[in-house]
């Protein structure tokens, strides 16, 4: 069998060509993230085109995608920005970037927001600067890259913060919106919705969308022929029939994370033992805790 040049990347190769590659290769495609289209994610990107579209207001529409973790949300932010990388602009210094993606900063206050903020622009700073200092430069700069929507991933430890840190925290980020121009994203559990929809101010102007687990039903069938036509093992796979379909959804119980990491697992050790599909039975040897039991264990642990 071939073996993955230097010169190559997944990227460039066919799942058919994948499929060709000696096991060690296959196991290392498997083993990557790689995006793959469903009808939810599609809605939303759709959502996503249309606010990095948006004339330019005084009050900025905004949208916040929670669910709860391992649903999908930063795959999907992440797609949303690799469709809109940054892009080089004749006769300027500066690249444009019209969709700028930051993580959350652990402590959700507004000094880490704006490091946050910079550090994805790449910006040196002081961590010792006045935080209206790092204000400025980083609404200088987001102006000079012309950025035109901000994502805000993982803004979930918002929840945890004093009412008055809270305040000053969507007050950054309102701040910004405001500033710019521009729509702001964030992505998040449904308590950071919660606590959006708790400001008055951000309420109005900030739409929910809700990404949840999937119900063993035809939209979770369909799911599962998309994963398969992904398959790199050898033999047929067939994943959404009446004995596997069922023990798919109850394992991963419908955490769209958990499937995929569960038939990564599979499909593993698919290749390592030359069984090169995936059976009930495989499936069921795989060593797999479902979701709410690996809380409960964490939480009895704690």
């Amino acid at each position: 069998m071939a073996t993955l040049t230097e010169a190559t990347t997944f990227k460039n190769l066919s799942i058919r060509e994948i499929c060709a590659l000696d096991d060690i290769t296959r196991i290392a495609y498997v083993e990557e993230d790689y995006w793959f289209p469903y009808r939810r994610a599609n809605d939303l990107l759709r959502i996503l085109e249309k606010l990095l579209k948006h004339p330019k207001t005084y009050r900025m529409p905004c949208l916040a995608i929670v669910g709860r973790g391992n649903c999908g949300k930063t795959m999907l932010l992440r797609e949303f920005e690799k469709r809109h990388t940054p892009r080089d602009r004749p006769l300027r210094e500066t690249a444009s970037v019209p969709v700028l993606y930051v993580q959350a900063p652990p402590q959700a206050d507004r000094q880490e927001l704006y490091n946050a903020i910079l550090d994805a622009l790449h910006i040196p700073y002081r961590v010792t600067e006045n935080p209206g200092r790092k204000l400025s430069v980083l609404l200088h700069i987001m102006r000079q890259v012309n950025v035109q929507i901000l994502m805000l991933d993982e803004v979930s430890q918002v929840t945890a913060l004093q009412k008055r840190q809270m305040t000053l925290f969507l007050n950054s980020i309102k701040h910004i919106c405001n500033e710019l121009c521009i729509p702001i994203v964030i992505g998040g559990t449904e308590a950071a919705a919660t606590a959006v929809k708790n400001d008055a101010q951000f309420a109005s102007r900030f739409d929910v969308e809700v990404l949840r687990a999937w119900q063993l039903d035809n939209d979770f069938l369909r799911l599962l022929k998309t994963l398969e036509e992904r398959s790199v093992l050898l033999g047929e796979v067939n994943l959404a029939t009446p004995e596997i379909a069922p023990l798919l959804h109850g394992l991963s119980e419908g955490i769209l994370g958990d499937l995929v990491r569960l038939l990564r697992l599979a499909t593993i050790k698919a290749i390592e033992t030359g069984i090169e599909t995936i059976t009930a039975e495989l499936i069921r040897s795989i060593d797999w805790t479902p979701p709410s039991i690996r809380k409960s264990r964490l939480n009895n642990t704690l």
